[in-house]
């Protein structure tokens, strides 16, 4: 490769890493590989991506599925929460009821019987 270097300096030329290692060992089977530099996709490199394409889907379904059942739940608190504002108000409901009774009677004893003082 040095030899090939200073060849290419002499005529004037200057060769880059790539062109230089095509130059000196060849085109690989794969032109997207640079043999001798290790630049391209190679078989293990492919694999790798493959499984962390399947590990990234994998957790992508997790996270999914966890935010359906947070959903879920969320709902399930909402429907409760609901559930016992409607018990408060029927609650407030039948004490303005009493009071309304307990005043009309009053007022119908005073009406019938005059004020005591």
């Amino acid at each position: 490769m040095e030899k090939a270097q200073d060849e290419a300096l002499k005529s004037g030329v200057s060769l880059t890493h790539e062109e230089l290692s095509t130059k000196v060992l060849g085109k690989g089977k794969n032109p997207k590989y640079l043999r001798g530099l290790g630049v391209g996709p190679t078989p293990t490199s492919l694999c790798f991506k493959s499984h962390l394409e399947s590990r990234a889907h994998a957790e992508l379904l997790s996270i999914r599925s966890e935010m359906k059942l947070l959903h879920e739940e969320q709902q399930r608190e909402r429907e409760e929460y609901q559930r016992e504002r409607e018990e408060r108000e029927r609650e407030r409901q039948e004490e303005r009821d009493r009071f309304a009774r307990l005043e009309s009677l009053v007022t119908k004893f005073l009406d019938t019987h005059g004020t005591p003082w």
